[in-house]
Parts: structure tokens; sequence; C-alpha cells
């Protein structure tokens, strides 16, 4: 069956999804599309030359089809595309060639595949990239070479894989990388290198992996000086520790929710953290906020210390806590807050 122009939607958007194409080829495409739409078909190929030159072709859609293989130079033709969709899909791995002639080429979601190897240098033919999705995959280490030509990217995505590796120097090559995800990893193994040369590092997502305090090194996020936000959920390290706020007096907000680990905060290890303002360590095992846990958050405005067996906060405990206008305590075993003053104290 030959698709032609009369699938047109409008002078630019061919809108082929839903159509049971099974190849590319037997679509007859307009020279001047700019947008192309072959969502949800039974596509398990893309070989190269299946795609004809599209030189005004911006926006390629390709998830929920069955491709498991995309041969080199297979988007040769396509030298303004600035969007390509491939998720939902069954490709296994990306190779250094894969995305050959997508020189402008800003956005590329990989999400929701197969993809368990990426050759070193497979995105160096797209160094144009801001972002990068390739969560939902089944990505076990990341090398140092991985991401070698990203010097664009500004968001990278690698949400539930099952990365346990990453090598020093990974992200090195992305310098204005903005926020980086990693959670629902196998994480359990850092070095004071991980993170090396992410200096615009604005969000860093670690929830969810294996990390514990040995992972955690004194300046393991050194690196990060304009890092404000660092989440932590759900991870295995049993006290918060001075040494992993090393260099970052930019944070503003830190999230340690549902480490059930967690029975210690360690004497004065906010006290570097003047800009912090949201501190989240509800579900943790900490029974007693002792005096000198929180010394130093003079800008704290929020402070979650819910769902836990909370049962003491000692006196002057939030004596620095002058800013703070909410304290959320839900779900605790205290039966007093005795001597502790706020402008806002909301309770539940």
């Amino acid at each position: 069956m030959v698709f032609e122009a009369s699938m047109l939607c409008n002078a630019n958007l061919f809108d082929l999804k839903n159509t049971s194409i099974t190849l590319i080829s037997n679509a007859v495409i307009p020279y001047d599309t700019t947008q192309l739409d072959l969502k949800r078909n039974l596509i398990s190929n893309i070989s190269a030359n299946e795609l004809p030159d599209l030189p005004y072709l911006t926006h390629l859609f390709l998830s929920y089809n069955l491709i498991n293989n995309v041969a080199d130079s297979a988007f040769l033709g396509l030298g303004n595309l600035t969007h390509l969709d491939l998720s939902e899909n069954k490709i296994k791995s990306i190779g250094n060639m894969t995305f050959n002639g997508l020189d402008s080429l800003t956005f590329l979601d990989l999400s929701w595949n197969d993809i368990s190897i990426i050759s070193d240098s497979s995105f160096v033919r797209v160094g144009n990239l801001t972002e990068l999705d390739l969560s939902f995959n089944e990505i076990t280490s990341i090398g140092n070479m991985t991401f070698y030509g990203l010097g664009n990217l500004t968001s990278l995505n690698l949400y539930w894989n099952y990365i346990s590796f990453i090598a020093d120097s990974s992200f090195y090559w992305m310098p204005w990388l903005n926020d980086l995800d990693l959670e629902d990893n196998y994480l359990s193994s850092l070095s004071n290198m991980t993170f090396y040369g992410l200096g615009q590092l604005v969000e860093l997502v670690l929830d969810d992996n294996q990390i514990n305090d040995n992972t955690l090194q004194q300046g393991i996020f050194s690196s990060l000086k304009n890092l404000t936000i660092l989440r932590l959920e759900n991870n295995r390290f049993p006290v918060i520790k001075a040494r992993y706020f090393i260099g970052l007096e930019k944070l503003e907000q830190f999230v340690v929710g549902w480490s059930w680990q967690l029975t210690e905060i360690e004497d004065f290890a906010f006290e570097s953290l003047r800009n912090l303002w949201n501190l989240g360590i509800w579900g943790s095992s900490i029974e007693t906020i002792e005096t000198n846990d929180l010394k130093g958050l003079v800008n704290l405005g929020q402070l979650h210390l819910g769902w836990g067996p909370l049962k003491l906060v000692e006196k002057e405990a939030f004596s620095d806590l002058e800013e703070m206008s909410f304290l959320e305590l839900r779900i605790t075993e205290l039966e007093t807050l005795s001597g502790l003053c706020f402008r806002l104290l909301l309770l539940e």
C-alpha cells in the first residue's frame, strides 16, 4: 500500500500515524514536509535510504512502533531535523554512525526502548543536541566516552535503567548540563570524579539508588558549584554528614525522604548551606533532632520531618531557623513542642 499526499493535514504536516505502515519507503512524502508523524505503526527497521531526502523536515515522530534496528546513516538526508522521537520501540543498541547527518538536532527521545549498548562517541554527530532522554532502558554502565561530543546538552534523563557503574569524568563533555536525572538505578559506588566538569549543573536527582556512606566521600559534589537541587531519596546512608556538602554553597533544596536507614544528623552538618530553603527528611528513622543538627540554616523556609518515629526535638534545635514558615510533622511520635517558636507553624 502506498500512502500519498492525500494524507496531508496541512501544507507542512504529513500525518501517517495509526496507518499500519511497515516500511517508510511505502509512503510518498512531500518534499516540503516540515513535520512527519509516523507514530503507532508497525515499522520494525529503518534501513539506509529508507527515508527520502527531506531538507525542510524539522520534526520526526516514530514512537510506538516496533523498531529494533536503525541502520548507520539512516537519517542522512534530514539535515534540518531538530526533533526526533524514537521512544516506545525495541531498539537495543546505538552505534557511532546511527545519527550521522543530524547536525541540527536539538531534541532526541530514546526512552522506553531496550537499549543496553551505547558505543563510544555515539552522539558525536549530534553536537547541537540540548535534550537527551534515555530513561526506561537497560543501560548498565556509562563509559567515559559515552557522551563525547555533547557540548551543548542541557538536560540528560537516565531515569529507570540498571546503571551500577559510571566511569570517572563521564559527564566532562557536557559543560552546559543543567539537569541530570539518575533516579531508579543501582548506583552504590561514586568517586570524586564522577561529576567532574558539571560546573553549570543546577539539579541532580539520585533518588532510589543504593548510595551509602562509603559512596558519599568528602568532596564528591565539590565540582557542582551551581547546584541548587540535590535529591537522594530512598538510599542507604545512616547519617547525614557535613562532608557531603563541600562546595554546595548555592544549594537551595535537599531531599532525603524515605531513607529508612537514616537514623542521625551529624552536628553542624548543614552549617555551610546558608542558601538552603527546602529540607526534606521525611520517612527516616531519626528519633531525635538534637540542638546542633540544624545549625546554620538561616534561610530555611520549609522543613519536612514527618512520616517517621521522631519522638523529641531538643530545645534550641530550631534556633537558627528564623525564616521558616512551614514545618511538616505528620505521622510522628512527638508529644510536645514546648519552647519552639515560629512565625507560622503548620502541623497536620
